[in-house]
């Protein structure tokens, strides 16, 4: 029986937390602890770090591709090239009335572009996330056949060359530089960016979660808060965060403060997870756990419609709303004061988890139908 890790459980929920609440207006009016740990420092190579943990090794050979490659792409791209058509065509039916103009849908936009931008069809534009991960489950298995000849050895080198991968790829997107391929730049900078984290999991897991059980989690959070300050202090109160998505905003980051402050952040919500989880009873995080894809792929679609409550209120009660940004910008909120975004963290989650519960069911209904009816088949061919 497959034994499940609750602290791993939360530790995605809070990562899923922190994507959503970094998309909204002022942290979903729930800051929270992501004052002191900016979002985009950590939610998206948290996400990785935990896909890291959880790597078994793999033995490349003739099944590799169906085995990993394939199941892989099976479980994160068919549902993504399914909701790619679902939003595709949903976006050309509200442009006649001039909602995101930009966002076409043809052989390009279909087949294309969710591997190098993600962002044609704006509701589901987070689900970019999902290439350099598969990138990341499939790259990994290759690398470890050299790795795993050296032992230990193998895999503290294979850390700090994966610290200078980082290192490398933040570097070199903070100059300014004339890029012929702009899509490539992004594709490959996402990966470099991120697979380091995959990494640090498997390495963390093998080799430093051993020590970190031993030492009092108090003690670890206050350490690694002591780091976050100084951190900051070295950024000169800049914020830590970095944009993966395009390969952006690093002009004013050091590499090594922002991979320091990465997995720093990991730490830190390593051990106030290992305290929580034995508070915290598991129905309070394990559903948002268990649809972390649904959530990032469908969030953006519960702030519009809230928005578009919003919008048709404002109709009616004649207070101020930006009808052209409504129509333009999916991350516009309305913001009459700075707690009125925990609206859209609500309305996010809500309507994401209702897509991942109605999918459930339409997938567990399907199943049985097509059981039954192989069954059925099977004794008519009995009979005869």
């Amino acid at each position: 029986m497959k034994t499940i890790n609750y602290q791993f459980k939360m530790l995605s929920a809070i990562a899923i937390l922190a994507v959503v609440s970094g998309h909204s207006y002022n942290d979903g009016g729930v800051p929270l602890f992501f004052h002191w740990f900016t979002e985009y420092s950590f939610h998206l190579p948290l996400f990785v770090f935990i896909s890291g943990y959880f790597y078994k090794d793999r033995i490349v050979n003739r099944n590799f591709m169906k085995e990993v490659v394939w199941r892989k792409f099976k479980q994160l791209f068919i549902p993504l090239f399914f909701w790619n058509l679902v939003y595709g065509i949903f976006c050309q039916l509200i442009s006649v009335k001039g909602f995101f103009p930009d966002a076409q849908l043809n052989l390009k936009s279909f087949f294309y572009l969710p591997f190098v931008s993600q962002h044609q069809f704006v509701f589901n534009c987070p689900a970019w996330f999902i290439t350099p991960l598969f990138l990341c489950y499939v790259i990994y298995p290759l690398i470890r056949m050299i790795v795993n000849r050296f032992g230990k050895i193998g895999d503290i080198v294979f850390q700090l060359i994966s610290i200078m991968i980082f290192i490398a790829a933040f570097e070199i997107n903070k100059m300014p530089v004339q890029w012929q391929h702009p899509d490539m730049r992004v594709f490959v900078s996402r990966f470099a960016l991120l697979f380091p984290f995959f990494h640090f999991g498997y390495f963390f897991k093998q080799y430093l979660e051993k020590i970190l059980v031993k030492c009092k989690m108090l003690y670890v959070m206050l350490l690694c808060s002591g780091v976050e300050w100084i951190m900051i202090f070295l950024t000169q109160d800049h914020d830590l965060d970095y944009g993966i998505c395009w390969a952006a905003d690093f002009q004013d980051l050091n590499s090594i403060v922002a991979y320091v402050s990465g997995v720093n952040a990991i730490l830190f919500f390593y051990a106030l997870t290992s305290v929580l989880v034995k508070i915290v009873p598991a129905k309070f995080y394990m559903k948002i756990a268990d649809h972390t894809y649904d959530i990032m792929m469908h969030h953006l679609t519960g702030f519009f419609l809230v928005n578009t409550f919003i919008a048709v209120l404002s109709k009616v009660r004649g207070f101020a709303f930006d009808w052209n940004a409504y129509k333009t910008n999916i991350y516009y909120q309305y913001d009459p004061f700075y707690e009125f975004s925990i609206i859209y963290l609500i309305g996010g989650f809500s309507f994401a988890m209702l897509i991942a519960l109605g999918s459930e069911k339409v997938i567990k209904w399907y199943k049985s139908r097509r059981n039954y009816y192989s069954k059925k088949n099977g004794r008519s061919v009995c009979k005869r």
